[in-house]
């Protein structure tokens, strides 16, 4: 995650919160990577989307706890535009739980894409006040499929 000056994490709407997934994702942020408190990923740029298959699904709390981790890490929380549906971040909702591929809206999609752009523009800002970036921490044997190498799953859906 030093590797990057912006940090766009999503989850799906699962219970009114994120996956499971991605609460182990975030977890493992602390516990396999940094350490506690974790200062690394300050004034690094964030932004939070969440899709869900209803309109009132948690889409907006999902969102909240995403951004409650880019706090607690010191990372600068992005909202979107006012022109946005989700002013917290970009949401999408499946309204058609069935189809083998998700269709989104052309404003949920003009959402992600504004999200997009705001996250590369206060990324570019804020880079110069990154800490510089501390060495990887030490490998333990190779890293197994789908593994980052300080132990994060990727999340692939």
């Amino acid at each position: 995650m030093l590797w990057y000056d912006g940090l766009a994490l999503g989850s799906p709407v699962f219970w009114g919160t994120v996956s499971g997934r991605m609460k182990l994702f975030l977890d493992d942020v602390q516990q396999r990577c940094f350490g506690w408190p974790v200062m690394e990923l300050r004034w690094r740029a964030g932004a939070a989307f969440a899709t869900g298959a209803h309109e009132a699904s948690g889409k907006s709390a999902t969102i909240t706890a995403l951004h409650t981790f880019m706090l607690s890490v010191q990372m600068v929380v992005l909202g979107n535009e006012p022109a946005a549906n989700c002013l917290l971040g970009a949401c999408a909702t499946n309204r058609n739980e069935s189809a083998a591929t998700p269709t989104w809206t052309q404003q949920e999609m003009a959402d992600a894409d504004a999200l997009g752009k705001r996250l590369v523009q206060a990324a570019t800002a804020l880079k110069p006040l990154m800490p510089p970036p501390s060495p990887p921490p030490p490998v333990y044997g190779p890293c197994a499929p789908g593994v980052h190498q300080c132990g994060i799953r990727y999340i692939t859906y």
